[in-house]
This record gives structure tokens, C-alpha cells and sequence, in this order.
């Protein structure tokens, strides 16, 4: 799933900082930091079993507001309602097509104060 996301952002041109393969809460702070370090202007997308454990993880930073979402419209509300800045998704029960869209809907919505 990683794969086929990572590739499907490269190709939309996105800029993509792939932080590696290690323990989900390792993962998880590294973004988590990352996405501080920007100061709003960076996004960061998590993959775990089900998205939830890393969402968690990522939640402990300050100024962090991460989403499992397993749909477009659950990534859309994330950002639109929440701000959110990470999206949590799950491998375990999204197809890379699927998974492929919730990322689109989670880049290009805006949070609508």
C-alpha cells in the first residue's frame, strides 16, 4: 500500500519526504515532528494496520492533529472540520486505489474555519 501511494503522489508532483520503514510509534513521531518542524506547511500521511495506532501516536505532539480516515469523504471532513495535518490509513482493509483517493481528498481540502 505504501508503495502504490507514494508513487501516485509522485507522479501528481507532490513533494514526498519518505521517512522509512520502522516500528508504527517510531514512524509515527518522525512525521509527528516533521509536520511540527513546518509550521502548517507540510501534511503528513501514516500507514499502519488499521491507521489507528499511529493517529494515536501522532496525537501525543503538540500541534499535531491526525485522522484514520477510510474514505474520501472521512479524509475531506478531517481536514474541512478538524484542520487535520496527518492522515492515519489502514492498510489492513484499504485497497491501493482506494487509498489513492482518500490521500487526493485529504491534500486538497482545506480546513474551513
Amino acid at each position: 500500500l505504501k508503495a502504490s501511494v507514494l508513487q501516485h503522489l509522485q507522479r501528481r508532483g507532490v513533494v514526498v519526504k519518505d521517512l522509512g520503514n520502522d516500528k508504527h510509534y517510531n514512524i509515527a513521531a518522525m512525521v509527528s515532528r516533521e509536520v511540527q518542524a513546518s509550521r502548517g506547511s507540510c501534511k503528513g500521511v501514516l500507514l499502519g494496520g488499521t491507521g489507528d495506532g499511529v493517529a494515536v501516536v501522532a496525537n501525543k505532539f503538540k500541534g499535531v492533529y491526525a485522522a484514520s480516515a477510510e474514505s474520501a469523504m472521512g479524509a475531506r471532513r478531517a481536514r474541512a472540520m478538524h484542520d487535520a495535518n496527518v492522515l492515519a490509513l489502514g492498510a489492513y482493509g484499504t485497497e491501493a486505489g482506494a487509498a489513492q483517493q482518500i490521500v487526493d481528498a485529504f491534500l486538497a481540502q482545506a480546513f474551513a474555519e
